[in-house]
């Protein structure tokens, strides 16, 4: 029996022989044995890791990741925003400005027999007032000052004063007297609005505008001033 083998052996025998030990036992030895230092730096790819049992947390060093390699859902809410929905535990809506009010009517001073004043009409806006989410007033509209004496209106001392309608209310008013200027006939004048809410023109005021130019028109528009006291009456 011996003799028959012996007579089958060949060179080519032993040597595919000897080559399948040592792959059926060198793949175990391989498997037990290489590690880092026996791989290519940069030369595994992602196809080489099993789907599903790729890296986890332990494999990666702290902050070693970013953008699109992280699951946002995963993390947790940030420390240092821990206050982002409220201020000072403070919903965001409770430090919203109320919204701008409508359009208030000026009444204006409108006695026929004396100085008054009315709307100066075709298309312009009536005179008017509102408070806008900061507090600040702002005016508005074009009227025209009519002389009912035929007399004081059109030649005014220096202490005479023109007053333009009712006072604005409380929560409209300035904390004190606040020199605005405005437009009559297309030339500039002073309008003093008081800390009482009076608008006064006057002739102390130097005579800008004249009586001439406001008869003609006098335009309130871009007229504003601050609310005061905050806190009262509706101002912010």
């Amino acid at each position: 029996m011996l003799a028959g083998i012996r007579s089958r052996l060949t060179y080519a025998n032993v040597v595919s022989t000897l080559c399948l030990f040592i792959l059926l036992g060198g793949g175990a030895w391989a498997a037990a044995k290489i590690d880092s230092g026996d791989v290519k730096d940069n030369s595994l790819k992602s196809v080489d890791l099993k789907d599903g049992k790729g890296l986890k947390n332990a494999d990666v060093a702290p902050d070693g990741l970013s953008g699109s390699a992280i699951n946002e859902s995963s993390l947790a809410q940030v420390p240092s925003a821990a206050d982002a929905d409220t201020l000072d535990g403070q919903a965001a809506g409770d430090f919203a400005l109320a919204g701008s009010e409508e359009w208030q009517g000026l009444v204006l001073k409108s006695d026929p027999g004396a100085c008054h004043w009315q709307n100066f009409g075709n298309g312009f806006n009536p005179p008017a007032f509102f408070r806008d989410r900061a507090g600040v007033v702002h005016l508005r509209g074009m009227i025209t000052a009519v002389d009912g004496t035929g007399s004081i209106c059109g030649f005014l001392s220096p202490n005479d004063t023109l007053i333009l309608a009712s006072a604005l209310p409380p929560g409209f008013r300035p904390a004190n007297t606040e020199l605005v200027m405005i437009t009559a006939a297309n030339k500039p004048g002073r309008l003093d609005v008081s800390a009482d809410g009076h608008l006064i023109l006057g002739a102390a005021f130097g005579g800008y505008p004249s009586f001439a130019d406001l008869e003609i028109w006098l335009s309130l528009d871009g007229v504003s001033f601050r609310c005061a006291p905050s806190g009262s009456d509706g101002c912010p």
